[in-house]
């Protein structure tokens, strides 16, 4: 039953997009730092000592902003070092730097029935490749909170930090299909013991509306 929960969230939201379409229309003449709105979800698995795997479906909403527009993108960041450092205006580097604000809505399904909620912060570049075919990596961190017992953790609340990548094809003008994976720690900066922590590889897929 946990299991199905994403795709009739993704469902819901691609019907609630295109319903929506005539306000998004409207809402891209705005001159806003907001970029995009994403949907992921995927499997995700990690190794306990003394249960099964932990395993949990994702479902993660994540919701994008320009940096570039606050000049200090990757590319801001690459033109300023050339020209006040090394003098050196030919050293440029394209892409594009967002900050992704995720949150999420997990269902555990190993080693028992159970969920995680919170949030991430991160930062992401993306490279583009071919005019449909985007390239990116992204790291940051969150909070969360699990409702799962194990004994590698003695905290319920705990922080996420993280890094991936993935690629992103560009469907149409503003829809996009996303593939990455990440690889996510959990543990709580030793406020109490056991601190042992929970390493994950997430491999997501979504799809990204872009503003």
């Amino acid at each position: 039953m946990y299991k199905i929960i994403p795709i009739f969230i993704l469902l819901f939201m691609v019907v609630s997009f295109k319903a929506n379409s005539q306000s998004t229309d409207e809402f891209k003449k705005n001159d806003s730092y907001y970029k995009s709105f994403s949907y992921f979800t995927g499997f995700s698995e990690g190794d306990l000592n003394e249960k099964d795997d932990y395993m949990i479906v994702p479902s993660i909403f994540r919701f994008a902003f320009d940096v570039d527009k606050l000049e200090v993108g990757a590319a801001d960041i690459v033109e300023y070092i050339a020209d006040n450092i090394f003098n050196n205006p030919s050293l440029t580097v394209k892409g594009e730097t967002e900050f992704l604000v995720e949150l999420f809505f997990n269902t555990v399904t190993s080693p028992n029935s159970n969920i995680e909620v919170g949030f991430d912060l991160l930062v992401k570049y993306a490279y583009p490749v071919t005019d449909r075919i985007n390239p990116y990596f992204f790291s940051g961190g969150g909070i969360i909170f699990m409702t799962q017992h194990t004994n590698e953790q003695s905290t319920q609340y705990n922080f996420i930090p993280q890094i991936g990548g993935g690629v992103s094809y560009d469907w149409k003008e503003d829809v996009s299909f996303d593939f990455e994976y990440r690889y996510r720690h959990l543990s709580n900066a030793n406020r109490k013991l056991p601190n042992d922590g929970i390493n994950m590889n997430m491999f997501l897929a979504g799809v990204t509306w872009k503003y």
